[in-house]
C-alpha cells in the first residue's frame, strides 16, 4: 500500500476534524430543510386537504381517500431525499468546508 502524500495527509486530517464533521452533518440538514420547504411549496394543497378532513367532522368518510395520498406523499419524501443527497455529495462530501459554507450552501445554485 503506498503512503500518503503530505498533501493527502494534511487533507485527511482537517476533512476528518470534529469541526468539518461538524459542518457537513449541519449541510446535509440544511440541503435536507431546503429540499422538503421546495416540496412543501408544491405539496401544500394535499396537507390542506389532509387539515380540513380531519377538522370537519362530515368529510369523515372521505378520510379514506385522504389517506390513499400517503405513497404520493411518501414518495415525494424519497424523492427529494434522494435530490438533498445527491446535492450533498456533489457540493459537500470530499470538501473542506470553511467559514460562510451554509450562505455559500444557499445562495449557490446546484452545480452539474
Amino acid at each position: 500500500m503506498p503512503e500518503k502524500t503530505l498533501q493527502e495527509a494534511v487533507f485527511d486530517s482537517i476533512y476528518t476534524s470534529r469541526q468539518q464533521v461538524r459542518r457537513r452533518r449541519i449541510a446535509m440538514l440544511v440541503l435536507l430543510l431546503v429540499y422538503m420547504l421546495r416540496g412543501l411549496l408544491i405539496l401544500w394543497p394535499v396537507y390542506v386537504l389532509v387539515v380540513v378532513g380531519i377538522v370537519y367532522p362530515q368529510t369523515a368518510r372521505y378520510l379514506t381517500y385522504l389517506l390513499a395520498l400517503a405513497p404520493g406523499v411518501l414518495l415525494w419524501l424519497a424523492i427529494y431525499v434522494a435530490g438533498a443527497r445527491k446535492d450533498y455529495i456533489q457540493r459537500v462530501q470530499g470538501h473542506i468546508l470553511k467559514q460562510g459554507y451554509l450562505s455559500d450552501l444557499l445562495r449557490t445554485e446546484r452545480r452539474k
